[in-house]
């Protein structure tokens, strides 16, 4: 098994590229603040799971009982994420113009994003600093 086709790299790799295009699809709705009828859009959480649920039968990868069991090693893929799509989520409060972005809303959830993204490339880091460490000859620190 290469690096590249780390179970645990390529989890990591495909939340990045989920949690990049939720950043993409809540700047969208941050920009259509002013937007008379613009309705918010978001990507869930279980949108994602469902989607690399869906294209790993679609490969023909083994299913797992558990979120905790991984497929075979050689089968584990990077997922894409352009086939997330963003679905209508509006927030607390419409306009008298009929947009429904509250701004606060949108903001907090960016924030949050933010730091979900940041810790998940920090464990992507992490694995890969572990995979270095163990792949040098013993001795040299």
């Amino acid at each position: 098994m290469g690096i590249d086709n780390s179970p645990v790299l390529n989890l990591l790799k495909s939340t990045m590229g989920y949690l990049t295009k939720r950043q993409e699809t809540l700047a969208e709705n941050v920009a259509n603040a002013n937007t008379p009828g613009y309705t918010p859009r978001d990507i869930s959480r279980s949108a994602f799971e469902k989607a690399m649920e869906s294209e790993s039968r679609r490969a023909g990868l083994m299913t797992t009982a558990s979120d905790r069991h991984y497929g075979a090693p050689s089968q584990q893929k990077s997922f894409n994420p352009d086939v997330l799509r963003a679905t209508s989520a509006p927030d607390s409060a419409t306009t008298i113009n009929g947009n429904s972005v509250v701004l606060e809303d949108q903001m907090t959830k960016v924030a949050e994003t933010r730091m979900e993204y940041e810790a998940v490339v920090g464990l992507y880091n992490k694995s890969l600093a572990l995979i270095r460490s163990a792949a040098r000859s013993p001795g040299r620190g």
